[in-house]
């Protein structure tokens, strides 16, 4: 049972499908990257979108926020004091409420 005679055979089909098995691959590669090129730019130009109506949004709510502080200035009641009026802010997360444990119950 000599091998040589196989030995060509088999090395002449990978010789044609080593190639063909690369050029497949990168050909895959090549369409999923230029996919995710084209979903980048996508999400580049929402993310835009999306960064102009936030601005055009905080400019009408400061212009609401004058408006209001400058109705509280001219009532009676209201003084020169628009430090009262609530502040944009940060959100804060609200301390957990204590649950009594059975111990504490029977203390």
């Amino acid at each position: 049972m000599n091998n040589s005679g196989k030995d060509p055979v088999i090395s002449r089909v990978k010789e044609y499908i080593t190639p063909g098995l690369i050029t497949i691959l990168g050909i895959l590669l090549w369409a999923e990257i230029s996919e995710l090129k084209r979903d980048v730019k996508t999400l580049l130009a929402n993310d835009a979108s999306t960064q102009t109506k936030v601005d055009m949004l905080e400019k009408e709510i400061d212009r609401v926020r004058q408006s209001v502080c400058n109705t509280y200035k001219n009532t009676s009641y209201g003084g020169n004091e628009p430090s009262s009026l609530p502040t944009r802010g940060v959100a804060k997360k609200e301390d957990d409420p204590e649950v009594p444990t059975s111990e504490d119950s029977m203390a």
